[in-house]
């Protein structure tokens, strides 16, 4: 496969890290929300500039994949860190896939990273070395030290009222 066969997804992380579009044959999809989070200038600039010259296309996710995104982080504990932005990217991927197309999300963010791994996604990364397995996070009390399900959603504990965190619970292959 080369590159006119992929279909790059771009997280805001891959345009504010130094990815440039322009520079290169791949395609490009991005959701609408990236413009959001992409505020400081040059990336702006550049990611106008590639939406302009049509080398950046701007897709919707179904509301299918979106659901199948966001049970996928939560049964990973990632929903702890993503933002919708990064559902919408990750179901906007999961919608290639399954269009057989072969997308590959460009983001530097961990938490995607995972995600889509568990998902079957391959992604590339632009300043940071990628996640190397998938992992689990447990979430817990940092004050009783009470475990809770990846899944719980509450930011603090029900019964001391003390913040809640994320951990590594299991790394999966």
């Amino acid at each position: 496969m080369d590159e006119k066969d992929e279909i790059y997804v771009l997280d805001s992380s891959a345009l504010i890290g130094g990815y440039n579009p322009n520079l290169t044959n791949a395609r490009h999809l991005i959701v609408p929300e990236v413009f959001e989070e992409v505020i400081d200038n040059r990336s702006r600039i550049i990611l106008n500039l590639a939406v302009s010259n049509n080398l950046v296309k701007v897709r919707e996710p179904t509301p299918a994949s979106i659901r199948v995104a966001s049970d996928a982080a939560k049964s990973t504990g990632d929903d702890f860190t993503l933002s919708s932005v990064d559902i919408h990217i990750l179901a906007l991927a999961l919608d290639l896939k399954n269009e057989n197309k072969n997308p590959i999300l460009v983001t530097d963010d961990y938490s995607l990273q995972n995600a889509a791994k568990t998902l079957g996604i391959p992604f590339k990364t632009v300043i940071r070395e990628g996640v190397k397995q998938r992992f689990h996070w447990v979430k817990y009390c940092v004050s009783c030290k009470k475990q809770y399900p990846a899944i719980y959603s509450e930011k603090v504990c029900e019964i001391c009222g003390g913040d809640i965190k994320r951990r590594i619970s299991k790394k999966v292959n």
